[in-house]
Order: C-alpha cells, then sequence, then structure tokens
C-alpha cells in the first residue's frame, strides 16, 4: 500500500519507515548540540590562560548551563505538549547558535556565564523535545529509541572534537566558539521542521515489558513513591558523571597524562583529546546499547548492571589512572557506564506513566541533572556543608517543637507550664533570628553562625544535666528562651548565608536544594525525638540538640564563601 492509500485510512499504524525518519531525524538535532556541554572541557584551559582567572570560576559556566538546561525543563515539557517539536528544536536551535556567538564575544566572566545560560535554555529545548518524541514514536522499542537519541548527544561531539581542538591551536577559542556555533544552529534549525508528534493510532505498546494502561498526570506521578525514588537514583548516578564530564581535561591535567602522546601504530595523538573522543563514543553506544538490553530484560536488571560498572570504574580511574593507557580505558568504561542514565530513566518514566503527558512528567525528573550540577568542584564543599548544617538544624529546632509539651507534660509539669516552655522556645526563636541579622552585618556570617551554634552546644548541654521538676520552672522557661533563640538565629541567618554562596544564576537551586535537604531533617524530627526520650528520657533529649549543633558547627566552619565583615 503506498502512503497516499494509507492515509486514506487513518486508523492504520505509522509504517516503520516514518518511525525511523522521525528517529534519525532527533538523533541529527542531538548531535547539534552536543558540543556545548562536552566540548567546553577543551575551552577551560585557553579561557585561563587568556584572561588568568581562577579555573573554580571559569567552571561555573559549566554549571550554569547544567542547572538552566536541566531546571526548565518542567516548563520546556509544557510547551511541548503544547506547540509540538517541530517549534520547540528550532527555537532551540536558535538559542544554541547565539551561545556560543556570545562565548566568542565574551571578555568577562558574566559573558560566559551568560552564554552558558542561553545555551541551556537552547540545549535543554532540543533534548527534551527529542527525547519527549521518541518516547512517543516508539513504545514497543522505548529503550533502544530513546538510547540512539540520547546517543547522539553522548556522541554526537566524538566527530568534532579534534577539528575543535585544532581550530582552537590555529585560530584561537573566539573564533572556534564562533564558527562551530554557527553551524550547530543552523544544522538543528533546518531538522527541526521535519519532526511531528504521533497520532494515537499510529503507534502500538510493547508485547516485552510491563507498561502502564493508562496516562499519568504530572500531579498523578508525583504523588507516587516510584517517581521519587527514580529522582534520588537519577541525582546519585548523575553527579559522578557529571564530575567527569566537567573535568576530565582537569583530571588528566592532575594524573600528569594529559600531554602524553598516545602511539597507536596507525596514529599518535596526545592522551586528553584521544579520550575525549573515545568517549564521546563510548557514552553514545552505552544508550542504544543499555537501551536496547533493557527493552530485553527489563530496566532494573539494566540499571543494577550499568550503575555497578560506572562506579567500579571511577574507584579505578583514581588508582590506576596515572597510566596513560589505564586512563583512557577507565574513562571509556566511566562514560559506557553512565551515558545510560539518559535512556533507562526516560524509557522508565514512559513505561511506568504513559506518554501523554510525558513531557512534563520527565521534564521534572531531568532536575536530577540539575541538583546533581551543584555538587561539581566549583560548588561541592559549600553544597555539602549547606545541605549538613540546614539538616541538624532544621531537625534540631522541630525535635523541640515536636516533643517539648509532650516531654514536660510527661515529667509531671502542669500543662500551662509545659505550653509555656514551647511559647519560650518560640519567642526565642524570634528575638535570635532578629540578633543573628544584626551581627552578621556587623562581624560577618563566620563569627555570627559559629559563635551562635556553639552557644547552642553548650546550652543544650546545660540544659542536659538540669533536674526536670516543676520547681525548676523559671530556670527552665529561661534556658528554653535561649536554647530556641540560638537553634532559631542560627537557621534564619543560614538562609542568607546559602543566598551568598551561590551567584545570581544558581542562587534558587542552591538554597532550595539545601533547604529541601533540610526538611528531611524535619520530617524526622519526630522519630528522633521519641527515640532519645525513650532512649535516655530528657538528657538523651537535650544531648541531641547539642549533638545537632554540633554538626552544625563543624559544617558552617567548611563552608567558603562565608558572608564577609564590612569594612570600615
Amino acid at each position: 500500500m503506498n502512503n497516499s492509500s494509507a492515509a486514506l485510512l487513518p486508523n492504520l499504524p505509522a509504517s516503520d519507515k516514518t518511525r525511523w525518519i522521525q528517529l534519525v531525524v532527533g538523533v541529527i538535532c542531538m548531535i547539534a548540540t552536543a558540543n556545548i556541554q562536552y566540548a567546553w572541557t577543551l575551552f577551560v584551559p585557553e579561557i585561563q590562560e587568556t584572561y588568568g582567572w581562577p579555573r573554580a570560576k571559569i567552571q561555573i559556566a559549566f554549571t550554569v548551563f547544567v542547572l538552566v538546561q536541566t531546571w526548565l525543563a518542567p516548563i520546556e515539557g509544557y510547551f511541548i505538549d503544547k506547540f509540538g517539536p517541530r517549534l520547540m528544536v528550532a527555537f532551540g536551535a536558535l538559542f544554541i547558535g547565539a551561545s556560543w556567538c556570545i562565548n566568542a564575544q565574551a571578555t568577562s566572566l558574566m559573558g560566559f556565564y551568560i552564554g552558558a545560560a542561553v545555551g541551556g535554555i537552547g540545549v535543554g529545548s532540543i533534548y527534551a523535545t527529542c527525547i519527549n518524541n521518541a518516547l512517543k514514536w516508539f513504545p514497543d522499542r522505548r529503550g533502544l529509541a530513546v538510547g540512539l537519541t540520547a546517543g547522539g548527544y553522548g556522541a554526537g561531539s566524538a566527530a568534532t572534537i579534534l577539528p575543535i581542538a585544532a581550530m582552537i591551536e590555529s585560530s584561537g577559542f573566539q573564533q572556534t566558539f564562533l564558527f562551530f556555533g554557527l553551524l550547530q544552529g543552523c544544522l538543528a534549525f533546518v531538522a527541526a521542521w521535519f519532526l511531528r508528534s504521533p497520532r494515537s493510532h499510529e503507534v502500538k505498546a510493547s508485547k516485552k515489558l510491563v507498561q502502564a494502561t493508562r496516562d499519568y498526570t504530572l500531579k498523578e506521578a508525583l504523588n507516587t513513591k516510584l517517581f521519587w525514588l527514580m529522582l534520588v537514583m537519577f541525582v546519585l548516578v548523575v553527579t559522578g558523571g557529571m564530575m567527569a564530564v566537567a573535568q576530565l581535561g582537569v583530571i588528566a591535567k592532575d594524573l600528569g597524562v594529559k600531554e602524553f602522546q598516545v602511539d597507536l601504530h596507525f596514529f599518535v595523538m596526545a592522551a586528553l583529546p584521544l579520550a575525549l573522543m573515545l568517549d564521546r563514543v563510548m557514552n553514545g553506544i552505552s544508550r542504544p546499547l543499555f537501551g536496547w538490553i533493557s527493552d530485553n530484560i527489563g530496566r532494573e536488571k539494566t540499571m543494577v548492571i550499568a550503575f555497578t560498572l560506572e562506579g567500579i570504574g571511577i574507584i579505578a580511574l583514581g588508582y590506576f589512572g596515572t597510566n596513560p593507557y589505564a586512563f583512557l580505558i577507565l574513562s571509556g568504561v566511566v562514560f559506557l557506564a553512565w551515558g545510560e542514565v539518559y535512556s533507562l530513566f526516560s524509557a522508565l518514566a514512559g513505561d511506568a506513566f504513559g506518554t501523554k503527558h510525558i513531557g512534563k512528567i520527565y521534564g521534572v525528573l531531568y532536575t536530577a541533572k540539575g541538583i546533581g550540577a551543584l555538587f561539581v568542584p566549583a560548588y561541592r564543599r559549600d553544597t555539602l556543608a549547606l545541605c549538613g548544617a540546614f539538616f541538624f538544624c532544621l531537625l534540631a529546632n522541630y525535635v523541640g517543637f515536636s516533643w517539648i509539651v509532650a516531654m514536660l507534660a510527661a515529667a509531671g509539669f502542669p500543662q500551662v507550664d509545659a505550653s509555656n516552655a514551647l511559647a519560650a522556645f518560640n519567642f526565642g526563636g524570634v528575638g535570635g533570628a532578629i540578633a543573628g541579622a544584626l551581627l552578621i552585618q556587623r562581624v560577618g556570617s563566620r563569627v555570627t553562625l559559629l559563635g551562635m551554634s556553639a552557644l547552642a552546644v553548650l546550652s543544650a548541654l546545660v540544659m542536659a544535666g538540669m533536674p526536670l521538676q516543676p520547681p525548676m520552672t523559671p530556670a527552665l522557661l529561661a534556658m528554653f528562651t535561649l536554647t530556641g533563640g540560638l537553634l532559631n538565629a542560627v537557621q534564619t541567618t543560614m538562609y542568607a548565608l546559602a543566598a551568598h554562596v551561590y551567584p545570581t544564576e544558581v542562587r534558587a537551586t542552591g538554597v532550595g536544594t539545601a533547604v529541601a535537604v533540610g526538611r528531611i531533617g524535619n520530617v524526622l524530627a519526630s522519630y528522633v525525638g521519641a527515640i532519645a526520650l525513650d532512649a535516655g528520657g530528657a538528657a538523651a533529649f537535650f544531648s541531641t540538640w547539642a549533638a545537632s549543633m554540633a554538626v552544625v558547627s563543624v559544617s558552617l566552619a567548611v563552608v567558603r564563601r562565608h558572608i564577609p565583615r564590612p569594612t570600615p
């Protein structure tokens, strides 16, 4: 039956030719976007040499790119479902071209940060759209289809790594940014007009895998435990891979293999460019390979194999990477095992939640990459420290909110006195927050937060040694006021510190992540308080405060970017 006859029969499924054409076009679009992420490491040494900026500050641009790309994914998912793939990819193509054109003209760090943000919008629009389209066209082969599409992104830069490196060497990084920016933008823009979404009758479900029998809305997906389990797994796996992507050039330099000339008999090449080329190939192979495997043995079993392999590869790279041949092999193993996350998680999301709203659902799930970006070297130390500080500080505060009244009532205090103790704890918090705000303006955040958290530890230990008896009510109320003031002062002042740590481009993400981790301490507080009271009564309860605030103090001492003391 020819195409014109098929068009007259609206309920026929699409031909394999139609589906594969859509997939190939999507792969081409992904290839056009790949350099913005994967070739960045080639430019960093040249930018540093030209302008003399610290490497960590230059790499903030990579973090900005990743955060913008991933945290806009839910919004992009909405527009994908609304406008379809054609307009979204064309829009993204304009932005990926503009991104490197901005980089070509940038003479300040802010210029590169803006270029990275523009690139993040463009890459995010194209990436999310093409993955979404592959999921919809191939419900029977989601792993393979998404793997091939994501593989275009992973391997897309393999063919251009050497030309980019050569042009940087011969013409400088500015001309390289401009030429390849225009080239990749035009390629994606032309390809965009060949994309379309399938109609409902044009696709058929898988016969091998269990798939959702209905389409979940974003709200319904967020109410499932599976979604949050997938998000946590996604964050953990993607963080290690992103560190390797952003820092491979630095790692090679630190291991002493960057300039080593690898002799493969047919040609000789420096270890770093060769590793980058091989890694892109491995990254690209991994997505369709593991996608195909998952179509046959299941997503979960495939994840176990891939994640184990990645962990072993990362550890081995640290131990044996000083050998240039081991560096090449092990970096390839890491990229082989890491690249599959973008095919497996998207395919699993389509299986579990259907494809009608997959643009929005996978868009939210894909924010895992943005969370992982906070743990790249530029922010890793401060992010981990802030997360720990928020977690234990909110744990201490909410242990108090949850158990003060019950603890005192059980110890024989009248209900009114028990309630007054909680009120004193809260009122002390108000005063403490005001005091913290005033102190931070005078002496900066380091002295303020370390001093208040140390006093909180001391105050809690004093309370642990006090007899919990009704005659001690006035003294206990005073101590509850003091301790509550210190705990809450630390908590509220940390918000100002977190906002200072992260620049404008990633501030909302950084602060939001730290607070979100802190909220886990909030949730666990009622259980921790109960365990402490059962184990050792009031003394153990107050000791929990002291221990928590001691961890907070250590975490805050680790933070590098404290609010400085104002200069006279």
